[in-house]
């Protein structure tokens, strides 16, 4: 059970960082397309909502099998990982939008 669902933790955090890449880089491309940033904000609102559930349940894993601590702690930090390249892409995506003033 353990490994199982550290192998779909795993898909998911990978599946989650390409299409939020694809996302972010047909955006790049298409002159800052509105309609990309719309599709972007479901996307990510979606993808919270799932790696929130995977985490949690990874988490109480931890609980129930101390004895897989390492592979679940280190699962963790690779759903976890998402979250600073997101802001990346954020920023990138809204700063020509909200430029700094000054």
């Amino acid at each position: 059970m353990v490994e199982r669902s550290i192998l779909t933790a795993k898909k998911t955090a990978f599946i989650s960082f390409s299409i939020g890449t694809m996302l972010f880089l047909l955006y790049q491309l298409s002159l800052e397309s509105l309609t990309l940033i719309y599709i972007g904000f479901a996307y990510t609102l979606g993808a919270i909502i799932v790696n929130s559930i995977v985490i949690l349940h990874l988490l109480y894993l931890l609980i129930s099998f101390p004895k897989e601590l390492k592979k679940l702690v280190l699962t963790c930090f690779v759903v976890l990982a998402n979250i600073p390249i997101a802001i990346t892409y954020l920023y990138f995506t809204l700063s020509p939008i909200f430029p700094k003033k000054g």
